[in-house]
């Protein structure tokens, strides 16, 4: 890593993808436990 601060084209192209992923598992993970909170 450079350090400036500014990733390269093909950085962002696999950061993005990651950084939805990680949001959707997040949000999935906390509507399964409210589900399961729910029928508990």
């Amino acid at each position: 890593m450079s350090g400036s601060g500014e990733l390269p084209f093909t950085g962002s192209i696999f950061t993005l993808p990651l950084v939805v992923l990680g949001l959707t598992l997040t949000l999935a993970g906390w509507v399964l436990r409210r589900v399961a909170d729910a029928r508990a």
